[in-house]
C-alpha cells in the first residue's frame, strides 16, 4: 500500500461516524480560527470583544488573502489537515490509553511540531515581526507543515488499528 492510500484511509478514518466527523470539524475550525486571529490578535481581541464577529472574519479573510493568492488555500488545506491529525492523534489514545510517554508530544502541539498552529502561536506570543520577516510571508512554514503532516498521516494509516508504541 502506497503512502497516498494511507493518507486517503486516515483522513476516512477520521471522518468515517458522525462524532469523529463533527471532532475533526471542530478542531479544523479551531486550527483555522486560530491562523485567522494571529494576523493582527489584539485587533481581533478588541473586535470579538465588541461583539463584532463578521469585521474580525471579513479583516481576518482580507489580511491573509493580501500576503498571496496562494496564503488563502494554504491555510485553508493547513487548518485541516491539523483537524484530521489531531483527530487520529485523539483517536490513538482512546484506543491504547494515554500514557506518560505518549504526553511528549504536547510540546510539539505549541509550536511548528503541529504545523497549523506553529507561526499563529509564533505570532500570538509576540514573534510576529519573526514571522513578518520570512521570505513569502512564512508560507514556506505553512507549506513544509503540510509536507509534514501529510508525512505523519501517510505514517500512521488508520489510527483505530495502529498503537502508538512505547519505548
Amino acid at each position: 500500500m502506497g503512502r497516498l492510500d494511507q493518507i486517503v484511509i486516515a483522513v476516512k478514518s477520521s471522518v468515517d461516524t458522525w462524532r469523529t466527523a463533527l471532532i475533526s470539524l471542530l478542531f479544523t475550525l479551531s486550527f483555522l480560527g486560530l491562523m485567522l486571529i494571529s494576523t493582527d490578535v489584539y485587533w481581533h481581541l478588541e473586535t470579538l470583544r465588541q461583539g463584532r464577529v463578521l469585521d474580525a472574519l471579513l479583516n481576518s479573510y482580507a489580511s491573509i488573502k493580501m500576503k498571496g493568492i496562494l496564503n488563502f488555500p494554504i491555510t485553508i488545506i493547513y487548518a485541516f489537515l491539523g483537524g484530521i491529525t489531531l483527530t487520529n492523534t485523539m483517536i490513538q489514545f482512546r484506543n491504547v490509553g494515554v500514557r506518560k510517554e505518549s504526553l511528549s508530544i504536547l510540546p510539539g502541539f505549541l509550536a511548528a511540531g503541529c504545523a497549523s498552529c506553529g507561526v499563529g502561536f509564533a505570532s500570538i506570543i509576540g514573534l510576529g515581526a519573526a514571522t513578518a520577516a520570512l521570505p513569502f510571508n512564512g508560507l514556506g512554514i505553512k507549506v513544509g507543515g503540510i509536507i509534514l503532516m501529510l508525512y505523519a498521516l501517510s505514517s500512521l494509516g488508520n489510527p483505530k488499528t495502529c498503537s502508538i508504541p512505547s519505548s
